[in-house]
Order: C-alpha cells, then sequence, then structure tokens
C-alpha cells in the first residue's frame, strides 16, 4: 500500500516544533509532500507571499527557484540551496524514510547579507509594488551568516532523521497492525462459522465474545450472554465451584472435561468442553463447547439396551432349553469382547510405560550430550578430559539416534510404510564384518564373541535388503550382548533348506515362557518399572520380526531363564552364487562439605563431577540405590545427594524413602529424565527438590545454593 507523508508523521508536532524554533529564532521552515501539499508552514515571508508570488511575472522568476530545486534535490549534501532572481536564499532537504522519497523540508526565505535596498526598490518600479510595504517586508526577512546557515541545515537534518524514525516506526506499525487485524478477521471468521460453541471468558469468569453456534446451542441472543457469567449457563456446580475449576484451569494451563449446560428455556443439554489458558495482559480464558447430548443419549439408549437384553437373555434361558445353544453362543462373545478390552488394556499399558521408559531412555544420552558439550566450551581444558568427554558425547549421541531410529521404523511399521530395497549382498563377508564391529563392546563387557561360519565358500551372494538385514541382526546381538552379564555369545552362519540362517545364541538371563510369546509384540520388555538392570525401548525385536516377514523370512527363539537364548533368523537366498571353497576366517568454604551422587549412568556422573568441580567438595559416588543406603548408614558426614531415579538394584524413590527414615534431615535431589508432573507429585514427599536431565549448570547450582544457605542459618 501506498503512503502519504501525512499517514508517517504527526503534523501538528513537527508544525507546532518549526513555530517553538520561529520563536527563539526567525527560523522560516516548510514541510511540503511530493503532491504539493503544504503539510506545515511557518514564518513565510510576505516578501514571497503577498509580492513576489502574487505577481505573475514576477512569480514567473519565483518558479525558476523551485524548478531548479526540484531538479537539483538528489544532490542534497545535506541540503539544496538556491539564490533566487530576488535575492532571497531558499533550502530543501528531501525526506527519505526506508528508502523512499515522500516529501521535502524547506528553509527560506532569508539573505546572507543585509540586503541591497537600492536593488529592491528597482524591484518595486519594475513589478508595480508598493515601495514602501514591499521595503518594509523585505526588512522582515532574516539575515543569517553562511555558518549560521550550515548550522541550521545539519540541525534540520538530524531533525528530518529523526523525522525518518518516527515515520519507518510508524510504518512498520501501520503494517504490522494491518497484518494483525487481518489474522483477526481470519481468526474470528473460523470461529463464528464453526459448528462448536466458542467462549471467550475474562479472568472472573465474564463472557467477553460468544459465537453464533453457542447462541444457537444455548437459545440466548449473544448480548445476553455477554452479560452473563459462566456459572449462571452450568446446570451442575455451583458459582464457588465453577470458580474453583477455572483457578484450577488458570494453574494447569486449560483442559477437557464434561458438563451440562442449562438453556434460555431451562432444558439441560450435555457439553463437552475444552479450555486453553492465556495469561498474557488481563488473562482470558478461550472455551470450545461441542454439544454432546446425541452422544450421551446413544450411550443411555446402549444401556438400557443392554440391560434389557440381558433379561430377556435370562427370560429365554429359563423359559426354553432350546435357547441354550444361543446363550452358549452370547457367552462366547462376551468373553472374546472381554478378551479384546484386555488386550486394549494391556496394550494402553505398554504403551503407558513405553513412553515413561522412553523419557528416561532419551534424556539419559541427551544429558551427557549437552552436559559435556557446555564443559568443552570451557578454556585450557586438558587434553585428556577433552578426549574423555568427546568419545562420551559420541557414544550418546549413538544411543540417541538409536532410539530416534527405533521410534521411526516402529512408526512407519505401524503406519504400513515400509518397502524393501533389495540388493545383492556377500552373506560371508556382511556377517563377519558386522559381528567384527561388536568386538570392543564384548571385550569391554568380557564376554566372549564367536562366529561360525558354515558356508563352505569364499563368496555367497543373495538378494535381500543391505540395511533392513544389518537392523535386524544388529539387534539381536545388541540384546544377546546385553542381556549376558558373563559368557559367550556364537553367531553361526549357514545355509539351510534355500534359506540363510543366522543363529544368535548367548548365555544370558534368558527368557520365561510367558514373555516368549509377546516378546515380538511392540513395548514389550523382559523388565518393567523404574528398578531396571537393563537399558532399552521394547521396539527392536518387533522391528526385526516386521522387516524378517517383509524379507519373506522368519525369525524363531529357544531360551531358559538363566541359561541363554538362541535366535535363529532365516532368509531366503535368493540368486546364491557359489564360488571357490573358502579358507577359515580368523574371527571456596560452604556449609555442604560431602554430596553423594547416585548415578547408574557412569558418564552423568562425570558430567556432575565436573559441574561440581569449582566448589570445594568431597564427591562420593553410588551407581544403584542400594549402595547409596549403604554409604548414607556408613557416612554420617554426607550432607546431601544428588539422586537418579530409574536404576537397577534398587531405583531413587525407594532409595529416597528408606534414607529419611534414618537421616529425616539429609537434603535429597531428585534427578530425573522423565520430568513428567505426575511423577514428581508422586515424589513430592520424599525429596526436597529436583532436577530434570539434561541438567543444565546454572539451574543445578541454584539448588545447591537454596540448601547451602539453609545449612549455613541452620
Amino acid at each position: 500500500m501506498d503512503y502519504k507523508l501525512s499517514d508517517l508523521i504527526d503534523i501538528q508536532l513537527f508544525q507546532s516544533l518549526q513555530d517553538r524554533l520561529d520563536e527563539i529564532y526567525s527560523f522560516p521552515s516548510s514541510i511540503i509532500d511530493n503532491d504539493g501539499n503544504i503539510l506545515t508552514a511557518t514564518a513565510w515571508q510576505d516578501a514571497c507571499t503577498k509580492f513576489h508570488r502574487a505577481n505573475k511575472e514576477c512569480e514567473l522568476e519565483c518558479l525558476k527557484s523551485d524548478q531548479y530545486i526540484k531538479d537539483h534535490l538528489h544532490e542534497a549534501n545535506p541540503a539544496i540551496s538556491y539564490c533566487c532572481p530576488h535575492g532571497l536564499i531558499d533550502n530543501a532537504t528531501p525526506i527519505i524514510i526506508n528508502g523512499k522519497h515522500y516529501g521535502n523540508y524547506f528553509t527560506g526565505q532569508l539573505f546572507l547579507e543585509p540586503p541591497d535596498i537600492e536593488f529592491f526598490k528597482q524591484q518595486a518600479k519594475k513589478y508595480n509594488f508598493d515601495e514602501e510595504a514591499y521595503l518594509q517586508a523585505i526588512k522582515k526577512v532574516p539575515i543569517w551568516s553562511k555558518e549560521q546557515l550550515n548550522n541550521y541545515l545539519f540541525f534540520i537534518k538530524g531533525l528530518i532523521e529523526v523525522m525518518a524514525g518516527i515515520g519507518l516506526k510508524n510504518l512498520k506499525d501501520i503494517d504490522t497492525n494491518k497484518k494483525i487485524k487481518e489474522s483477526e478477521e481470519r481468526y474470528m471468521t473460523i470461529i463464528k462459522t464453526s459448528h462448536d460453541g466458542f467462549w471467550m471468558v475474562s479472568k472472573d469468569d465474564r463472557l467477553l465474545e460468544v459465537n453464533n453456534a453457542y447462541c444457537k446451542m444455548s437459545g440466548y441472543s449473544r448480548e445476553e450472554l455477554l452479560e452473563m457469567k459462566i456459572h449462571q449457563l452450568d446446570a451442575i456446580d455451583r458459582e464457588e465451584i465453577v470458580l474453583a475449576k477455572t483457578n484450577k484451569m488458570k494453574i494447569e494451563g486449560g483442559g477437557i472435561f464434561e458438563s451440562m449446560h442449562k438453556r434460555k428455556d431451562g432444558s439441560l443439554f450435555a457439553v463437552e468442553i475444552s479450555v486453553t489458558y492465556l495469561p498474557e495482559g488481563e488473562g482470558i480464558f478461550y472455551v470450545f463447547i461441542r454439544d454432546i447430548s446425541q452422544r450421551k443419549n446413544a450411550e443411555e439408549a446402549l444401556r438400557k439396551n443392554q440391560i434389557k437384553l440381558e433379561q430377556q437373555n435370562e427370560e429365554y434361558l429359563a423359559l426354553n432349553e432350546e435357547l441354550n445353544e444361543s446363550y452358549k453362543q452370547i457367552s462366547k462373545i462376551n468373553k472374546e469382547l472381554k478378551l479384546a478390552i484386555e488386550k486394549a488394556e494391556e496394550s494402553d499399558r505398554l504403551k503407558s510405560a513405553f513412553l515413561q521408559n522412553m523419557s528416561h531412555e532419551v534424556r539419559t544420552p541427551l544429558n551427557a550430550i549437552v552436559g559435556f558439550s557446555n564443559i568443552l566450551s570451557k578454556p585450557n581444558l586438558a587434553p585428556e578430559k577433552l578426549q574423555i568427554f568427546s568419545n562420551l558425547i559420541s557414544s550418546s549421541s549413538e544411543r540417541l539416534i538409536g532410539i530416534i531410529t527405533d521410534v521411526i521404523e516402529i512408526s512407519q511399521i505401524q503406519a504400513n510404510q515400509i518397502q524393501s530395497n533389495l540388493m545383492e549382498i556377500d552373506i560371508i563377508q556382511f556377517v563377519s564384518y558386522l559381528v567384527l564391529s561388536y568386538t570392543e563392546k564384548a571385550k569391554e563387557k568380557n564376554i566372549a564373541l564367536k562366529l561360525h561360519m558354515n558356508i563352505p565358500f569364499k563368496e555367497y551372494k543373495i538378494l535381500s535388503d543391505f540395511e533392513k538385514l544389518k537392523r535386524m541382526l544388529s539387534h539381536v546381538i545388541d540384546n544377546a550382548l546385553k542381556f549376558t552379564p558373563y559368557g559367550k555369545v556364537e553367531i553361526t552362519c549357514g545355509i539351510v533348506e534355500k534359506n540363510v540362517q543366522i543363529s544368535i545364541f548367548d548365555t544370558g538371563i534368558g527368557i520365561s515362557k510367558e514373555m516368549q510369546k509377546v516378546i515380538f509384540e511392540p513395548f514389550r520388555q523382559v523388565e518393567i518399572g523404574t528398578c531396571r538392570n537393563y537399558g532399552g525401548n521394547g521396539l527392536g525385536l518387533s522391528i526385526v520380526k516386521a522387516y524378517a516377514e517383509l524379507l519373506k523370512g522368519s525369525i524363531l527363539l529357544t531360551s531358559e531363564i538363566n541359561k541363554g537364548t538362541n535366535f535363529i533368523v532365516s532368509i531366503p537366498a535368493n540368486k546364491a552364487q557359489i564360488k571357490v571353497e573358502q579358507s577359515v576366517l580368523a574371527t571456596t568454604i560452604y556449609s555442604i562439605k560431602t554430596i553423594l551422587i547416585v548415578e547408574d549412568e557412569y558418564s552423568n556422573y562425570q558430567y556432575l563431577l565436573e559441574l561440581l568441580d569449582e566448589y570445594d567438595f568431597e564427591i562420593l559416588y553410588a551407581k544403584n540405590g542400594q549402595q547409596a543406603i549403604d554409604l548414607c548408614k556408613a557416612n554420617k558426614a554426607i550432607d546431601l545427594i544428588l539422586m537418579d531415579i530409574k536404576m537397577p538394584i534398587l531405583d531413587g524413590h525407594t532409595a529416597a524413602k528408606l534414607i529419611k527414615a534414618f537421616r529425616s534431615d539429609l537434603p535429597i535431589i531428585a534427578q530425573t529424565a522423565y520430568a513428567l508432573e505426575s511423577e514428581m507429585n508422586a515424589y513430592s514427599n520424599d525429596f526436597d527438590d529436583y532436577i530434570t536431565k539434561p541438567i543444565d549448570e546454572g539451574e543445578l547450582k541454584q539448588k545447591l545454593q537454596k540448601f547451602m544457605h539453609k545449612n549455613v542459618n541452620a
């Protein structure tokens, strides 16, 4: 949109400013836009307005001056000055806003030296002016020195820069307000045309806005509703209960619930209410109301019908034994329905457990990544620490990427969006390299890792999906190493009935018979709860099974508790090529002096240790809840505990309860990767404070400082 100069600046303000300048010192000036409109004018000289420009012949000379200024305006530095044929000086400074020329600031008319009275007497005679009045007007024209003129012109330049700044701000404000207005109009159009009702409610429960849909629901007009408070529409709760609900919504930021509303005619209707509270400004509730009367009526009708059917079934059973078969059929249906409900409930439970566990699994490596990344920015970091921290960041990043990859893959599997990408694979080289990549991990756990290649060729190429086969075997080998505290893991590769068969056997903890039935379902894990000895997200084996079926193969398992597990992955040996027989493959002083850090992840412990390095603390370390209890009993000097929640042997919540039983005054700060409000409420009785992973150095210091002050004042 094209704006004029008068749209962007306060004309009255600048007119007042120019008038004041003229009062202080004779300062003729004006602001004229590009259309020639005079927006402000101060102290224009009578010599020009009443004589020079009032005479048609004389005005031609004035117009030459105007044209010169217009033609040379681009040369202004800071202004363009011109002495007109009548001997008066005019100055023009362009007004540029956001790169666009909107008008000019004129200064004049004035003399740079005392006027030649004889010249102006000749002018009066030439143009037939009243000589006395004309000379009197000439004497009123201000006389400036060149130095004064330059100073005033640079002052005007600064004034115009201020004007341009104000104009630019106003220009942006106009555009912003226009966009806001357009956005509000679109938003209100959506609200007004919505089939659901809408309220905008003040923090004192007054209705500020309603849409047509709610007017139709309630039978009230918009004007009537805007005179009401929301408790007048609620058919169930009294005013104080409605007020308590709104206060809760302020704290929680909103919510969804069901209620009953009362129409203008007194009838009731069921509603589902969705509330969002925005505290900015005076605080506003945005409320959507859906009429669920039909749904409730249908549910009630269904409930009554179910009762009626059950009564009829009992009557028919008593009256006619011929209905026994029908009754059995109904019982079977009910049983199947119950099983389906139980299965659905179990699925919901598994998903909830998965989400809770996923929070821990994601935040744990993220804590190491964020923490050590911040430490690496510190100057003069020892090279050995730099290497250690860099390795920890790298390994944590790989772990986090693995988790994210699993989540993406299971989502694609459940959405039926996976496809195979077949390519030629040398299965001997493929399996050998894959097993070799786990050598270091096996050495770290002191587990013997062996490969038995039972394919009597140097090469054996098949047609399969390289990445999916790698993911399948990696998940199974990862699990074998993870769930094997000691002993061995053996991988055997061979050809069985035109299939490549890969067996992964371990001497680990094993899988129970009950768990074997469901272990390939998503979210299933051998361990559940917060006290877990092994990590994982419960997705790996479900991904393996889905990929095996995609590749027209299979995965089977046999296992015994405390003896080990054997997984057998089979895939078609399509286009196998037999080649030459292979050779054998080789395989400051504070009141807190002693802090106990309880953390099963050693990288997180190292991060906390680095954060506390600047303090003169004695740091003790426990890697599970049981060790923490033992240390607290043996060492009365412990002043504060940083307690992880999810750990093997004994979880942090249970450990905190037991420690508080014999050291009730010992501050315990929970460090958790869950960050769920419900969890923190559950732990509030046993912890003095909590901090969420990834742990921020500044937040940790604030937490510690709070307890330092407590101890100093005690």
